[in-house]
């Protein structure tokens, strides 16, 4: 429940900044970038088969937590459609799908690397 409710507070310190559409996608990932940096044992959690497959209640918590940042990715990539920073004809669904599936290999190689790194010592 505290990764729900830090990614929330994490997306509302962005929006609140009040940046340009591009800018909001940069803050965005960096923030969570160094989230997931300084608690990397998030990751674990969303990560590991074995605790999600196994707990409905965490499952349901990592829907809620894809449908909250798939509705802000939404709103941000609209709003930049809409003003043409964003030039892009594909749908922002499937916009939205592959930013955040880039996003999460990004991280799992991030976590691979970090536990390879921590095996060598």
């Amino acid at each position: 429940m505290s990764l729900e409710d830090e990614i929330q507070q994490l997306i509302k310190n962005v929006a609140a900044m009040n940046l340009s559409p591009e800018k909001e996608l940069e803050n965005l990932f960096k923030s969570l970038y160094e989230f997931f940096g300084q608690k990397s044992y998030y990751l674990h959690v969303l990560f590991s088969s074995e605790i999600t497959e196994n707990d409905v209640a965490i499952q349901r918590v990592l829907q809620r937590i894809k449908h909250n940042v798939k509705a802000y990715l939404s709103t941000v990539l609209d709003r930049g459609k809409k003003i043409r920073v964003f030039n892009n004809k594909v749908e922002t669904r499937y916009l939205v799908e592959n930013i955040l599936g880039r996003f999460r290999l990004f991280m799992s190689d991030q976590q691979l690397t970090n536990k390879m790194i921590r095996d060598l010592n």
